[in-house]
């Protein structure tokens, strides 16, 4: 079932990402649940397939670190917060 975000609390989300200072379990929510605005929805969308989708690399060094974008990843998700 879709859930309501607060366009702003996606923003802040992604700028935590941005400055590597991911909340992990927040980061988690908001990968797994479909948001209910499409605007958002699709800004939801676009941040996971930079992650997971097949450019990866391109935007992604390690998962295994909390400074894991890199600076195309940070220009991207500054993108989309600005799209928030």
């Amino acid at each position: 079932m879709p859930v309501h975000w607060e366009p702003q609390d996606i923003a802040d989300l992604l700028q935590t990402c941005i400055e590597g200072e991911t909340d992990h379990k927040a980061w988690d929510y908001f990968e797994c649940c479909e948001i209910i605005e499409p605007k958002l929805e699709n800004i939801r969308l676009r941040a996971i397939n930079a992650l997971y989708g097949p450019d990866w690399p391109k935007y992604m060094k390690s998962i295994e670190t909390d400074d894991y974008l890199t600076q195309e990843g940070k220009e991207l998700f500054a993108e989309l917060v600005a799209e928030c």
